[in-house]
């Protein structure tokens, strides 16, 4: 294992919910994510390449606004958008915020000291044309700094196209 920070590249996303993502982490290894939709639940699922498990995150219920993290080692965490740009990560010892800054950039912090940072480069989303890019800066914040990107790339999609609507729907108004 190679010392902290690490480099992390998440490939982008493809137009289907079911085509699965890859996760290289620097020197180290590659993750496979699948994503997993029904009526009752979202989830995603990452996996080694020999098929272990590394953590799941899933949303419980449709509705509900809090996923709930769950690592190898049965650590849990609790994530939630508290308001626009802001997200709050419960650990049974600290509590984790996520920060959006201007354009791309993010920022994971524990507090106040920046855990993790990350961008994502710009292209067509639905042309699977983007990626993720992560720097974590401390060990064991590796796998929830991989979720949360997940987590923030996937709603900056749905952002995205409601930005994109209600422009279009302002724009048709008439002036007087």
């Amino acid at each position: 294992m190679t010392a902290y920070p690490h480099n992390v590249t998440i490939s982008g996303k493809a137009p289907w919910p079911w085509t699965p993502r890859w996760v290289h982490v620097e020197d180290e290894k590659y993750l496979k994510i699948s994503r997993q939709l029904s009526f009752r639940w979202d989830s995603f699922v990452a996996k080694d390449l020999s098929r272990n498990v590394i953590f799941t995150l899933k949303k419980q219920g449709l509705f509900s606004p809090t996923y709930n993290l769950q690592d190898e080692n049965n650590t849990v965490a609790s994530l939630r958008r508290a308001q626009l740009g802001h997200w709050v990560c419960e650990l049974p010892d600290c509590v984790i915020e996520v920060y959006r800054l201007s354009g791309s950039k993010c920022v994971i912090s524990k507090g106040g000291s920046q855990v993790a940072i990350m961008s994502v480069q710009s292209g067509i989303r639905l042309l699977n044309d983007h990626k993720v890019h992560i720097r974590v800066n401390e060990a064991p914040y590796l796998h929830l700094s991989i979720a949360v990107a997940l987590l923030i790339d996937d709603f900056n999609l749905q952002l995205d196209t409601k930005l994109f609507r209600r422009q279009s729907e302002v724009s048709t108004l008439q002036p007087g």
